[in-house]
């Protein structure tokens, strides 16, 4: 949610959205948000990889680790137009 609204903050449109909803016995949770910089998509999951400067980074590294470890969590990473959205997947064990 930090990294979001620090995004949106910066960008024309400055906007935020958090949806939570059930897909067929999973709960996905998708933020998205505005930005203006490039986002790499390759690099977004390492840790200590910041466009926002240094001691950072941290965040998505950590998500991903959490996701790697348990098959019941599915995570997903796109850019859509002005829109970055992280969607979270939490399946039914």
């Amino acid at each position: 949610m930090d990294n979001a609204k620090e995004a949106a903050v910066l960008s024309e449109s400055k906007k935020v959205s958090i949806c939570i909803y059930i897909v067929q016995e999973e709960i996905v949770f998708e933020i998205s948000n505005t930005f203006n910089d490039e986002v790499n998509l390759d690099e977004i999951y390492n840790s200590g990889y910041s466009s926002k400067g240094k001691s950072r980074g941290h965040g998505l590294s950590l998500v991903k680790a959490i996701v790697d470890e348990s098959s019941i969590f599915e995570n997903d990473t796109t850019v859509n137009n002005e829109y970055f959205v992280q969607t979270l997947r939490v399946k039914k064990k």
